[in-house]
């Protein structure tokens, strides 16, 4: 039987980056889920409402993920290579967000091209419901995931849209293309 998230978290902390403050949960399995919000505070109450029963501190996954984190905003990282817990998700989320893992840094996909990598190419909509329930943002990239339009349709991390303009436009001047 798998577990649920909260039975799958361990310990949690919080990262505090330049577009906001992360919670990072942890598992036996690795990352179990990252929660992002402008606020630590707002952060620090959607830990505790979804991880009742978790402590805050820092194991080796943790520290592990905010070296990569502090990378990435520095420059320095282009993709992310901690162990993740997809812990009660489907088969095509699962395959939707590996695809979305190749997806390269400073570049964008649209909905409809990940739900035909993933083998549904008329789930575009499931996609973007992916992209909303997305546990790992940034380290899976969902801010570089773009309407067939090229528009920018939806964020659920930090400020919403104007957190995906920025994380893009940081991508694309790392890039030097900005």
């Amino acid at each position: 039987m798998r577990k649920t998230p909260a039975q799958a978290a361990r310990c949690w902390d919080l990262v505090k980056t330049s577009i906001g403050e992360y919670g990072l949960v942890t598992g036996e399995k690795g990352l179990v889920e990252i929660l992002s919000h402008p606020s630590g505070i707002a952060v620090l109450d959607r830990v505790k409402s979804r991880y009742p029963e978790i402590c805050r501190e820092k194991d080796t996954v943790i520290e592990e993920a905010v070296r990569q984190l502090e990378e990435y905003f520095a420059g320095c990282r282009r993709t992310f290579t901690l162990r993740l817990d997809f812990h009660g998700m489907s088969s095509f989320a699962i395959e939707v967000l590996k695809h979305l893992e190749r997806v390269p840094f400073g570049r964008t996909v649209t909905y409809g091209h990940l739900a035909l990598l993933a083998g549904r190419p008329r789930a575009a909509r499931a996609v973007g419901r992916i992209m909303a329930a997305n546990p790992f943002p940034l380290v899976i990239p969902c801010h570089r995931v773009i309407g067939t339009n090229g528009g920018l349709t939806g964020y659920s991390g930090g400020k919403g849209i104007e957190t995906k303009e920025w994380l893009l436009q940081f991508e694309k001047n790392v890039m030097g293309e900005g």
